[in-house]
């Protein structure tokens, strides 16, 4: 049995219904499931890595490709698993991208792939310009990953380091985004961005709170205190 058809068979076996059920209940659109919990899917990603990773990187992401094309969540996040082992260089940019646009499919798998793989593309400058682009994609998790890619860790716990002024420009670019993932992860990147520069990101939303949507509104201004909390959410 090939190590694709051995990580399937694992996941097949430990899924549940019961996990299948609550996991789809924070989903609002429909995604192929297994059943199966995070941990437990990255408890069978390590053990399957350490077979593999004497491979070469072409022959890793050719496996990873394989999940990839699977269709279901839990086999897609082994992938991205994978990929995230591997030196990731600026030629590998257009087959990432490949991935966002054919391969991403909800918000779980966006906000896993984006700040740990396609947050490496920013450090170059071709790269960075392109990656701005996607922020007027039809493709509502593209527009999404040009937020997310500016944070350092799924839950943006790590404060970002990217440049503030870059991530305003997401931000505006992003402003009157009609879908509300893309409302709150740009919210979530100027939330993340006030743990360092909470003065400009209080302006930046004072300045532009009349035309930002209330969802994005209210992630922004998580940090601040409730006064401030009072002021910008104020309409006046």
């Amino acid at each position: 049995m090939d190590i694709i058809a051995q990580v399937r068979k694992e996941i097949i076996l430990q899924s549940t219904p019961d996990m299948k059920k609550s996991t789809l209940r924070f989903y609002k659109r429909p995604i192929k499931l297994h059943g199966l919990s995070c941990p437990k899917i990255r408890t069978i990603s390590k053990k399957y890595f350490k077979e593999i990773k004497h491979l070469s990187k072409r022959e890793i992401l050719d496996l990873c490709e394989r999940l990839m094309q699977c269709g279901f969540q839990e086999e897609k996040i082994v992938a991205i698993d994978w990929a995230r082992e591997l030196d990731i260089e600026k030629k590998d940019f257009s087959f990432f991208e490949r991935w966002l646009k054919q391969y991403i499919n909800d918000w779980g798998l966006c906000d896993g792939f984006a700040p740990y793989i396609l947050e490496k593309f920013l450090h170059f400058p071709e790269t960075k310009r392109k990656m701005f682009q996607w922020t007027t994609s039809k493709n509502l998790y593209v527009r999404r990953a040009a937020a997310v890619s500016h944070l350092h860790d799924a839950g943006g716990s790590k404060p970002s380091k990217h440049d503030i002024q870059d991530r305003f420009k997401i931000a505006k670019a992003l402003l009157y985004d009609e879908e509300d993932l893309v409302q709150k992860a740009y919210g979530w990147l100027l939330k993340n961005a006030s743990k360092t520069h909470p003065k400009e990101v209080y302006d930046f939303v004072m300045q532009h709170k009349a035309k930002m949507p209330r969802t994005a509104l209210r992630y922004a201004i998580e940090y601040y205190s409730v006064d401030d909390k009072k002021r910008l959410m104020s309409k006046k």
